[in-house]
């Protein structure tokens, strides 16, 4: 299925930053840009192996790449959310999937 790609996402990495006092900190590094395609979801979306179960909020299209992972964020229109399944869709290299979750 062919998805509209005309927003962009961020992906973010969550860092933690010493101050020169020596208190931790945690900040976001943003990892890289791309445009994609926002698909909502309508109700309750399980992903994962037979005993985990994620409830996802989201999914971003955007074209192939290897840099989104488990655990890293994307920042969408002043919303973050959490990646939940970064996946090649169908094994082509053509597009990503990536299942999140809207971090409150």
């Amino acid at each position: 299925m062919k998805y509209d790609m005309r927003s962009s996402i961020t992906l973010q990495s969550r860092a933690s930053v010493q101050n020169p006092i020596g208190n931790q900190s945690e900040s976001y590094v943003n990892i890289a840009a791309f445009k994609a395609a926002y698909v909502p979801n309508n109700g309750r979306m399980y992903v994962g192996a037979s005993q985990m179960h994620t409830e996802a909020d989201c999914e971003f299209r955007i074209r192939y790449s290897s840099l989104p992972q488990q655990g890293m964020y994307v920042l969408f229109n002043n919303n973050r959310y959490l990646v939940q399944v970064a996946e090649d869709v169908s094994g082509l290299h053509r597009e990503t999937r990536i299942v999140c979750k809207l971090e409150r």
